[in-house]
C-alpha cells in the first residue's frame, strides 16, 4: 500500500478558482452559506474511557443536540468535526480511537455536518490505512494528523505518514495538520509529503500556532505564508483563543487574517471555531500558558462565531469576507454545494 509506484500514481491536477471583490454585503450574506470548519464534538458518557472524563466545565456542552442548538442561533449553515485522540475518548481495536459518537453526528444530521477523521499511525501502516478506508467509507471528508502521535512511529513524513498521505488522497480526503508546537517544526515534513504525493489537499490548523507559550513565534508565521507556494495548502483561521492574547473579539487577529488572505487568497482560508474549548473564552495552550478553568462562565457560541463580523472594517472585502465564513469550507467539504439551512430536523 506505501509503495513508491502506488504513491506515484496519485498525482492529479489542482484547480483553485480566482475571486473577484466588490460584491456588496447584503449579496455576500445571500451568497455564502456560514461553515465553522473546525469544531469537535463528544457524547455525555457513552464514548469516554473508564475512569476519565472532559474538562469540567466543558463535559456536558460538547453534544450534537447542544451544538447544533448553538449553530442554528447563530446562524451556522453547516459544520465541520474534527475528531481526535482526547485522553478521555475510549480506543477502538480497528481504528485506533472510537469514533461512533462522530459518525453518530454524520447519520442524524447528513447535510449539515462532514467530519474529519483522526489517524492513529500506532496502529501500523496496514491497520492504519484500512482504519482510513473505512473511516471514508463511512462518510468522512477529511483526516487530522496530529505530529505528536506520530512520534516513535517515523513522524508524519515517515513510512506511516506517506501511505496515509497517499491513501487520503486516491480516497479524496483533506488532510488536516495540528502542529501544537508551532508549524515551523514540521514544515520540512509537510513540505516533504505535498512534493511526493501533490493530489493530497492539505489543511494547516489553527492559524499554523503561531502564538507559543505568551510570545509571537515568527518562525512558525512565516512557515505558514510560505506554504503558499503550494497550491493544495489551505489554512483555517481558528481556535482564536489558542493564538491570541486576548479575549473574545480578539480583533489584533485581523491583521494575521488579511495577511494570510493576501498570502492564500481567500478560496484557501477558512473560519473555524474550535468548540467547545472557544467556549472557554480566554487564551488557552499553547499560545497561553494553562487551560482556563471556565469558572468564570463561558461564552454563547453565537460570539465565537461572530468574532470576525464584529471586528467592523479590518481590510477584507465582503466576498473575500463570505469565502473565509463559509465559501471555502463549503467548496472543500460539501464540494461546492451548499450545507444544509441551519440543523436538518433528523431525529436519533
Amino acid at each position: 500500500l506505501a509503495s513508491a509506484s502506488r504513491m506515484a500514481a496519485l498525482v492529479v491536477a489542482a484547480s483553485i478558482s480566482a475571486l473577484g471583490r466588490g460584491v456588496c454585503s447584503v449579496r455576500m450574506a445571500a451568497t455564502y452559506p456560514k461553515v465553522d470548519s473546525h469544531l469537535h464534538l463528544w457524547s455525555d458518557g457513552s464514548d469516554w474511557a473508564e475512569g476519565q472524563s472532559p474538562p469540567k466545565a466543558l463535559r456536558d456542552v460538547a453534544t450534537i443536540d447542544s451544538f447544533v442548538a448553538s449553530a442554528r442561533a447563530a446562524g451556522v449553515d453547516g459544520a465541520v468535526v474534527v475528531h481526535h485522540n482526547f485522553p478521555f475518548i475510549k480506543e477502538d481495536p480497528a481504528l485506533g480511537v472510537d469514533h461512533s459518537y462522530v459518525s453518530t453526528a454524520l447519520g442524524r444530521h447528513p447535510s449539515f455536518f462532514r467530519a474529519m477523521g483522526f489517524a492513529v499511525p500506532a496502529l501500523g501502516e496496514a491497520k492504519a490505512v484500512e482504519a482510513l478506508e473505512r473511516l471514508k467509507a463511512d462518510g468522512y471528508s477529511g483526516v487530522r494528523f496530529s505530529p505528536a502521535a506520530f512520534e516513535g512511529h517515523g513522524g508524519i513524513a515517515g513510512p506511516v505518514g506517506r501511505a496515509l498521505f497517499a491513501t487520503a488522497g486516491a480516497l479524496g480526503m483533506p488532510v488536516g495538520f495540528m502542529c501544537f508546537g508551532g508549524l515551523d517544526a514540521y514544515a520540512a515534513d509537510i513540505r516533504a509529503l505535498a512534493t511526493t504525493t501533490p493530489a493530497t489537499p492539505i489543511v494547516i490548523d489553527h492559524f499554523g500556532f503561531f502564538r507559543q507559550q505568551g510570545a509571537e513565534s515568527e518562525a512558525a508565521w512565516g512557515a505558514l505564508l510560505a506554504m503558499a507556494e503550494l497550491p493544495q495548502v489551505r489554512v483555517k483561521a481558528s481556535a482564536f483563543m489558542r493564538v491570541a492574547g486576548e479575549g473574545y473579539p480578539a480583533p489584533a487577529l485581523g491583521p494575521r487574517l488579511v495577511e494570510i488572505v493576501r498570502a492564500f487568497g481567500a478560496n484557501r482560508v477558512m473560519w473555524g471555531s474550535d468548540f467547545p474549548y472557544a467556549l472557554l473564552g480566554e487564551p488557552m495552550p499553547p499560545g497561553a500558558g494553562a487551560v482556563p478553568s471556565g469558572a468564570r462562565g463561558l461564552a454563547p457560541y453565537q460570539s465565537v462565531a461572530s468574532a470576525v463580523t464584529d471586528w467592523g472594517d479590518f481590510g477584507l472585502g465582503p466576498e473575500e469576507l463570505g469565502m473565509v465564513l463559509g465559501g471555502t469550507a463549503a467548496d472543500l467539504f460539501w464540494g461546492g454545494a451548499a450545507p444544509g439551512s441551519g440543523a436538518p430536523a433528523e431525529s436519533a
